[in-house]
């Protein structure tokens, strides 16, 4: 904490960051939030087809697509129950799950055990990220508690729809039916009837990913984090120059 009452400014990546760090006793004046950005991707055709050969997915599959590090609170366990649910269903559904962690081994006997061995994909950390957006439909992010992920904001900066919990900071870039699906419950039930909502209705999953899309460009873009932080140093710190 002495650290942080040293500083001139404590910059939160989101507003529930700053919640928390106000809740530590900092006071507010010292505070102040400027969200976390991406860069977007200029609107041109993807590379899909090799992409999808790339991971091994059927042309004909829907791809849902996830990327963050194999731990507890990344929410994997109820994003593959979630699938095992939705599979009679959607018999040609696949999961891409891009990453590494401790958890992978537990995630891997999950998949044997809801036996959707053959529609699961672990392709391990992907260097160049842009493959796993460009192969993917529909992008889940089913952490639990999130400041604000690049993750998710980078699907929705490639104009792919998004189901997410309303938990963290995720309610602060997704606005539930307005640019995406925002699941209240902890719940894999709650989780998967989303995720149909959007498979079913691929015109309402091109909406949201479009919203999703000019979202990103209005308030979440790297440029614009790079613009207000040098306005905050300027601000803040005599003699500071932007351009220098």
């Amino acid at each position: 904490m002495a650290r942080y009452r040293a500083a001139r400014r404590v910059i939160p990546v989101s507003n529930f960051v700053k919640e928390s760090v106000l809740a530590s006793g900092l006071p507010a004046d010292l505070v102040e939030t400027i969200f976390v950005g991406v860069e977007v991707p200029p609107i041109a055709p993807a590379n899909r087809e090799g992409a999808r050969n790339r991971f091994g997915i059927p042309p004909e599959s829907k791809c849902i697509g996830n990327v963050a590090a194999f731990v507890p609170e990344k929410g994997h366990v109820l994003l593959l129950r979630a699938l095992a649910e939705l599979r009679p269903q959607y018999p040609q559904v696949v999961l891409l799950l891009a990453g590494e962690g401790p958890e992978k081994g537990n995630l891997q006997a999950l998949v044997r055990q809801l036996g959707i061995e053959g529609i699961v994909k672990f392709p391990g950390f992907v260097p160049d990220v842009e493959s796993v957006y460009a192969a993917t439909d529909l992008f889940v992010f089913p952490s639990h508690q999130e400041p604000l992920a690049c993750a998710m904001l980078s699907a929705m900066a490639y104009a792919l729809p998004l189901v997410a919990f309303a938990r963290g900071g995720n309610p602060e870039a997704v606005e539930d039916a307005k640019n995406g699906l925002l699941v209240k419950d902890l719940d894999s039930s709650a989780l998967a009837a989303a995720i149909a909502h959007l498979l079913s209705d691929p015109e309402e999953a091109r909406r949201l990913g479009d919203a999703a899309r000019e979202t990103v460009i209005a308030h979440f873009s790297a440029d614009r984090m790079v613009e207000e932080t040098i306005r905050l140093y300027e601000s803040v710190v005599p003699g500071y120059r932007g351009d220098s």
